[in-house]
């Protein structure tokens, strides 16, 4: 067989494996439109649905009032905001709007009513405050400005603890911007610091992804010198013909290939031509006086060192924050703010996840331990700061309620910012 034949062979060979993946790549489109179809908006059907951690709370009762897709709006407003490195707090969001919530671009801060930054209440805390599960509208902020109108600037931000609240709130002084009252709204992020391989106080949840960071950029520095080199080995090459050749196929092999990569990449839980099946510990089948603890990763409960650290670190926090408010004439208040772990045996929780059952259970002890040891420190330390009266512990303020309150282990429903919301009102006044 002469070159010319063999020539011949190949292309007839490219060309129909080029048609079979066209082919292929047209029926898996196909059936991501008709599964979309399908599925509509229902997402109360969570057998349909590909359902993780975060949107299997929008199958929660709480939410059946609202507009499904607008509930969808909330979650991927929650989840999908990337996030920018933040001078000495790590992070902040970046810029974001969609139907449900706006991150602004200035500060990276979210939106709420009455938004202002100077001569306002500033309301710090974690994804709690930043409104996890609510749109802008239900934020803890934005709910206290609707009851009594006044101006708020939601500084939540998810996974902040108080230490990089005190870090924040000192980075907005130092420009200049100054505030009429600070809110701290704090205590569940604080039990970062009861984790298990925690040896580190102040610490954040992030440290060891940053590390790896630090690692990956001198990876890439190294493979960017290796690309330079291999570009100038390229620009050589630039005018053969068979690369060329091969180089437009392998384009037009990674679009036609890209539909088969994203849907294996959403499979998980399900093969990629089934429909969603929803995994068991994402299901609410199991009541949650059959869940037994099986965790070890907060332990304050169990060490007595790890407990006094945790609370010692968050008290001192508060009392460094009071006297750098103090001193430029600004009051602050604390919340000590609740969670489903402190007694969930007072709360109805029988629609969570069966992992989010397993959390509060978990976590239990712990929390309890910490909360204890930050009531003790406080009630110890505070007079010598004049600062008693900063501490609000509304960490029971759910107790009892025959209502659907959380969505998880510390996230509240719209009901559930509402009632904290009522709550601060005489507290700030």
């Amino acid at each position: 067989m002469n070159v010319k034949n063999i020539s011949k062979t190949v292309l007839i060979n490219i060309l129909i494996l080029f048609v079979l993946l066209s082919m292929f790549s047209l029926a898996l489109r196909m059936y991501a439109w008709i599964s979309t179809v399908e599925s509509g908006s229902d997402l109360n059907s969570a057998q349909n649905k590909v359902l993780d951690r975060n949107t299997i709370r929008s199958t929660y009762p709480m939410y059946k009032v609202f507009d499904m897709e607008y509930v969808n709006s909330i979650f991927a407003g929650y989840s999908e905001p990337k996030m920018n490195y933040s001078p000495f707090t790590g992070w902040r969001r970046k810029p974001y709007s969609n139907k449900a919530v706006t991150v602004e671009s200035i500060y990276g801060t979210r939106l709420s009513e009455n938004h202002e930054v100077n001569d306002s209440i500033w309301f710090f805390g974690g994804s709690t405050m930043w409104g996890t599960g609510v749109d802008d509208a239900n934020t803890i902020p934005s709910l206290y400005a609707k009851k009594t109108g006044a101006t708020v600037w939601n500084l939540g931000e998810s996974a902040f603890n108080s230490f990089q609240e005190y870090v924040q709130l000192s980075k907005l002084l130092v420009n200049n911007l100054k505030p009429k009252l600070v809110v701290f709204y704090d205590g569940i992020n604080e039990a970062q610091y009861c984790n298990t391989n925690n040896k580190t106080f102040p610490t954040h949840v992030r440290v060891e992804k940053m590390q790896e960071y630090m690692k990956e950029y001198d990876v890439l520095k190294k493979r960017n010198k290796e690309l330079k080199q291999h570009i100038i080995v390229l620009e050589k090459q630039k005018n053969n013909q068979v690369n060329s050749i091969l180089g437009s196929f392998k384009s037009i092999y990674n679009y036609m290939s890209d539909p088969i990569v994203r849907l294996y990449k959403k499979s998980s839980n399900r093969s990629v031509l089934g429909k969603g099946k929803l995994r068991e510990d994402l299901k609410s089948n199991i009541p949650f006086s059959e869940f037994k603890s099986k965790g070890n990763y907060k332990d304050c409960d169990k060490s007595l060192d790890k407990v006094y650290k945790a609370a010692s670190t968050t008290v001192k926090t508060w009392l460094m924050s009071y006297s750098l408010l103090k001193a430029e004439g600004i009051d602050l208040k604390i919340i000590l703010q609740p969670t489903a772990s402190l007694k969930p045996e007072l709360l109805q929780l029988e629609y969570l996840a069966n992992l989010e059952k397993q959390v509060i259970i978990d976590e239990k002890d712990s929390y309890n331990a910490m909360y204890k040891e930050i009531r003790r420190l406080w009630a110890g330390k505070c007079i010598k700061y004049n600062a008693c009266d900063s501490l609000y512990d509304i960490s029971d303020v759910f107790d009892g309620l025959k209502e659907n309150i959380y969505i998880d282990s510390m996230h509240l429903s719209p009901r559930g910012n509402d009632i904290v919301a009522e709550k601060m009102i005489p507290l700030l006044d």
